[in-house]
């Protein structure tokens, strides 16, 4: 069976480790150093504007504290993962769910006008880039499935207040299976998220919590990081042969975005059909969201595109691009 996830290695990630572990200093240290500034020169960002931590649930948890959240409202899409609803809850803040545009998984400007919240959690899905819509509070740019994406030539996650990152194992890159990053323009904020996570040996009786990233975590990511581009090639290729077939892919078409090809996403009323019809083909492919999953089962374009989608394999590993858009555009 072709697996729809499989998380991609690096050829330094063993030899990083064993520095790491030969050092004795196992949080903390210079790879965790390395690997923020190796995002902050991705991002455009200046060295010492990035903050590792355990979870990309850690960085969004984090970035709704620096906001001071609590008792405050949180506009979200219906249309996402469970992260953004238990994170804000964390924070003792209350969660306003919003409806998504017809057929793309970015927040319906009317609904966030007409929701009164306080802060906004703004995701980029599927690494497709968007304008950020319009809104007077702070905003956190969810970039946990869009490292790297951009418009108008401008970073996602950087055109806000604060942006997260996630590592999880099937994210575009990993630091072992967990990890989490928080950005930020201002290092105001970025000091304060580095204080918070700073639990240890502290007098002055502030709220803080053990999020470190280890160091073998940062050895993997640093590794997986100088890599990246060679990854983001194979996953535009497999992009590529998908479009060739004329598979009815998400997308945004706006020329000035520069998406990021995290999932392969096609719509089509025929999605539980044809992800048995590809499971008896040898391939793996699921429902992204599912409409259980969603935050609010009322939100109507939430349900719809949970119902009419399919996530193909795409991962640089994958071999059998060819194979599968042929399966797929014979039985659409």
């Amino acid at each position: 069976m072709i697996p729809h996830n499989k998380p991609s290695s690096s050829p330094n990630e063993q030899k990083y480790i064993s520095q790491v572990l030969q050092s004795r200093q196992l949080t903390n240290g210079i790879f965790t150093n390395k690997f923020e500034n190796s995002i902050c020169d991705l991002l455009n960002l200046p060295h010492g504007h990035a903050v590792a931590v355990s979870s990309g649930s850690a960085a969004l948890y984090i970035s709704l504290m620096l906001l001071n959240a609590s008792n405050k409202t949180i506009a979200m899409p219906a249309y996402v993962c469970s992260s953004l609803k238990q994170a804000t809850k964390l924070a003792n803040a209350q969660c306003k769910v919003l409806d998504i545009n017809v057929g793309y998984p970015s927040i319906k400007q009317k609904a966030l006008d007409n929701s009164h919240a306080d802060i906004l959690i703004n995701p980029y899905l599927y690494g497709l880039a968007s304008q950020l819509p319009t809104f007077s509070g702070p905003i956190i740019e969810d970039c946990a499935q869009a490292l790297g994406a951009s418009i108008n030539g401008k970073y996602l996650g950087t055109r806000s207040d604060i942006g997260i990152l996630s590592f999880y194992a099937t994210k575009l890159i990993t630091s072992g299976g967990q990890g989490g990053m928080i950005i930020s323009k201002n290092l105001s904020l970025i000091n304060l998220a580095r204080d918070f996570i700073n639990f240890d040996m502290q007098k002055d009786g502030k709220l803080r919590f053990n999020f470190f990233m280890t160091e073998v975590q940062a050895a993997i990511g640093l590794s997986q990081l100088e890599h990246y581009p060679e990854f983001l090639n194979k996953r535009q290729k497999i992009w590529n042969t998908y479009q060739k077939y004329q598979l009815p892919l998400l997308d945004n078409p706006n020329k000035s975005t520069d998406n990021i090809r995290f999932r392969a996403v096609i719509k089509t009323d025929k999605a539980k059909h044809l992800i048995s019809h590809l499971a008896s083909k040898g391939i793996n492919a699921i429902v992204p969201i599912e409409d259980w999953e969603l935050l609010d089962p009322r939100a109507m374009n939430s349900t719809d595109l949970s119902q009419n989608t399919v996530s193909l394999p795409i991962y640089p590993d994958l071999e059998q691009a060819e194979y599968i858009a042929k399966t797929v555009s014979e039985y659409l």
